[in-house]
């Protein structure tokens, strides 16, 4: 994805830096343009980070548009006065369309001052990263061979040892600059790199080069949030977290909750391997039974994250109730409302609708009641697949109050961005029903938590949950 230059009276170079040099007065500001290819994906956050300077004062703009034939705008022209000297400049977005041609351009038109622009990147999130994407035609043989290999955690974390020195022990940044672990687009003389292909082509710079599977483990441990989590059976790389359930007792990052017996490891049922885990629900009033990971020592998952389950579940008969099988929660975002306290919590939930047994999105706060909350979504009543295995997708996202679904695949439409909409509402408004999300997620559960006296027992088996700071999708069926 090289950057196109559009020069009308001027031209460019590329020396470790992009320079316009402009001969003339244009007459409009596009007609001197740098634009990079982009693909969006609607309700995924992105920031947009870069340097600029001019040879003296004067403005230019940049934007995010749909490309060729329409170059409608995804985001506000922004103009930016600058100066001789070099400024960073960042904006955050979230993409309301999902569009596979849009551009990032930047407008020098209009003036015959020279610009200067480095350093630019559009990032998955809401900070600014060091790294790339995609590899390009160009791009160095031994960094693409990194970028075909699959890194191993352990092996990564060693390796990095010798760029802690320079970028941080946990890619803070130093000497060198602070590491996102997001997926991000990153150009150097205007070619795009992965994150392996870049390590392969230009790190460490005072050392023995790190290519092929030293890349691939370094970045694998970067995108891992600079950790090492157990990952027992599944492969290296598959997430932050990977759990297939086939150690002979579950794994000490979790936490079981419920009653004695109603959370175990099974043969009885599996997606793959010989075990999954087997979860009952007693019924007949609130009981929450299921398995707990402390968010709060995965740096990476705590203000945003993707997670899947592969889920079987059992035909039940009538109405059996509603329930929670997926919960990441935290304490409330208090800079982001004036009517929670410190005393309460938030969280973001995906449920059963026993009365149609479909799937629901819903948000709450707790204490129950003090406020009341409890909103929920919908979306057409899309029914919960019996007796076979169905991949079940989340996203949490608690700086743009975002939750969304995915069912084998297909968005579900009980997704939520900010607000309720169609076929939602919610128990309380005293929020102006936003689903304000906590200042952190410092828990995730996931299991069977059961609220009604008339509820009905209830089971239902999980395997392969792999949560991480990017979407995984589904194992192939």
């Amino acid at each position: 994805m090289n950057f196109v230059a559009g020069l009308s009276g001027a031209t460019a170079s590329y020396n470790n830096e992009f320079k316009a040099v402009i001969n003339t007065v244009s007459e409009n500001t596009w007609d001197v343009q740098l634009n990079h290819p982009l693909s969006v994906t609607q309700g995924t956050t992105y920031t947009i980070c870069f340097d600029v300077k001019a040879e003296s004062a004067r403005s230019i703009s940049y934007n995010i548009d749909t490309g060729p034939d329409k170059y409608e705008g995804l985001i506000k022209n922004t103009p930016i006065n600058i100066t001789t000297d070099y400024q960073s400049i960042k904006y955050t977005f979230a993409a309301e369309i999902s569009d596979s041609t849009t551009r990032l351009t930047f407008n020098m038109g209009q003036s015959d001052v020279d610009v200067y622009l480095d350093n630019i990147g559009v990032f998955e999130g809401n900070n600014c990263g060091s790294f790339a994407a995609a590899p390009l035609a160009g791009t160095p043989p031994v960094a693409l061979t990194a970028s075909t290999l699959t890194g191993n955690l352990a092996n990564g974390e060693t390796s990095y040892k010798t760029c802690a020195g320079c970028h941080g022990v946990s890619g803070a940044g130093g000497s060198a600059p602070a590491i996102n672990s997001n997926k991000v687009v990153f150009t150097k003389n205007a070619t795009a790199y992965s994150l392996e292909s870049y390590i392969a082509a230009f790190m460490p710079k005072d050392a023995t080069a790190c290519s092929g599977q030293c890349a691939a483990d370094v970045a694998a441990f970067i995108k891992a949030g600079f950790t090492v989590p157990s990952k027992n059976n599944c492969a290296a790389g598959a997430g932050v977290v990977c759990e297939d359930f086939e150690e002979n007792t579950l794994n000490s990052r979790w936490k079981s909750e419920g009653s004695a017996g109603n959370v175990t490891l099974t043969t009885e049922e599996k997606f793959s391997g010989t075990k999954s885990l087997k979860v009952l629900g007693a019924g007949a009033g609130y009981n929450a039974n299921g398995i707990t990971l402390d968010l709060s020592q995965l740096t990476s998952l705590t203000k945003n994250h993707y997670g899947r389950a592969m889920l079987k579940t059992p035909a039940v008969s009538g109405n059996a109730g509603d329930f929670t099988f997926i919960e990441a929660s935290g304490p409330a975002n208090l800079l982001a409302t004036t009517r929670l306290t410190e005393s309460n919590r938030a969280a973001y939930r995906a449920r059963v609708d026993g009365a149609h047994e479909s799937f629901m999105a819903n948000y709450d706060t707790s204490p129950y009641g003090a406020p009341l909350t409890d909103c929920y979504s919908h979306a057409d009543f899309v029914a919960v697949p019996k007796d076979t295995w169905a991949c079940f997708e989340w996203r949490f996202d608690a700086t743009t109050n975002t939750l969304a679904y995915w069912l084998n695949g297909t968005k579900l439409g009980m997704s939520v961005k900010d607000r309720v909409s169609a076929n939602a509402n919610c128990a309380g408004h005293v929020l102006d029903d936003i689903w304000s999300g906590p200042s952190v997620f410092d828990k995730l559960h996931i299991g069977i938590d059961q609220y009604h006296n008339t509820s009905k027992p209830r089971t239902v088996y999980i395997d392969d949950v792999i949560v991480d700071a990017e979407r995984v999708k589904c194992p192939q069926q």
